[in-house]
Formats: structure tokens, sequence, C-alpha cells
């Protein structure tokens, strides 16, 4: 229920967020087909990856539209980051649990990765409504920037770490 007409809805929003940022501060698509080139490259090196075998050209990660034509506005195929091949997740144990597990595994439980701040918003679901609230914020998602606030502080981070 965005209120626009596309065929992907996915590749639409992406799209639509890049051309905010770009109305807003400026965008160098060459920094979007770099950050797919990378995201492919790191594929490859995944020796179960689907994707490890794909080939790729020298116009692949450019804004040709031929070798990487547009999927939606502001979006080309390879933005579309098929990458399917990876994982994250976060577990949270009890004190008790934790304990356990490094004793088993032999690890010493301080240096076990911790969750040390967090942050938490709410936003409308419709993009539009977020680019309209945010017209006069200093950032496209400002109730993002909220929480990573919010997660700094509670962790006893200033901030962005250079």
């Amino acid at each position: 229920h965005e209120g626009f007409d596309c065929t992907y809805m996915w590749p639409a929003a992406f799209g639509r967020v890049a051309q905010e940022y770009d109305r807003r501060y400026g965008l160098d698509r060459r920094h979007l087909n770099r950050i797919a080139e990378i995201n492919y490259g790191n594929a490859k090196l995944n020796p179960l990856a689907q994707t490890r075998q794909w080939q790729f050209n020298e116009l692949s990660f450019t804004d040709d539209d031929e070798a990487n034509p547009l999927i939606e506005p502001g979006t080309r195929r390879q933005d579309c980051g098929q990458i399917t091949d990876g994982a994250c997740a976060i577990v949270v144990a009890s004190a008790r649990f934790a304990q356990e597990h490094a004793q088993r595994t032999g690890q010493v439980l301080a240096n076990l990765p911790r969750i040390s701040g967090w942050g938490h918003r709410n936003a409308g679901l419709r993009l539009q409504d977020k680019f309209e609230r945010s017209a006069n914020e200093a950032y496209v998602f400002p109730h993002l920037r909220q929480a990573l606030e919010d997660a700094w502080k509670r962790a006893g981070v200033e901030g962005v770490q250079a």
C-alpha cells in the first residue's frame, strides 16, 4: 500500500530512497555500483555460495543499460543484490547460559560478544510519509538516527567512531 505503481515493490522502494537521497544530498551512482560489486565479490569468497560462479564484465557494475538494466526508477539489476548466501543472527542468552557456553567451548565469558546498548523507535509504514515527515530534518530517516543515538548512549559510545 505504498501508493505508487511499480512492477517490483522492493526495487521500487529502494529506488525511491536513492532518489530522495540524491534530491537532498546528491548521490553518485558510482558509489552504489561499487557497493554492489563489493557484495558480489564477497559472495564469491563463500565456497557454498550460489553466486560464486556468476560471471561479470567491466560494464556489469556501471549504469550501462544493457549490462546493468534499470529494474525500477533509481534501481538497477546489480543494486537488487541477489546475494542470498549469508546470514546474520543475534542470540540472546541468560548470564548462566552464556557462562555455560563459554565453559563448554573453552572461551572466556568476558570475550564473548555482548549487546552493550540498544535503541528503538516507531515510524509509520509508508515510505512517502516518512519522506514528508523528514522534509525539514537533517536525516531522511530521523527515527533511525534517534535509535542509533539511543544505542550509542546506552553503550557509552560517543557516536560514530572513525
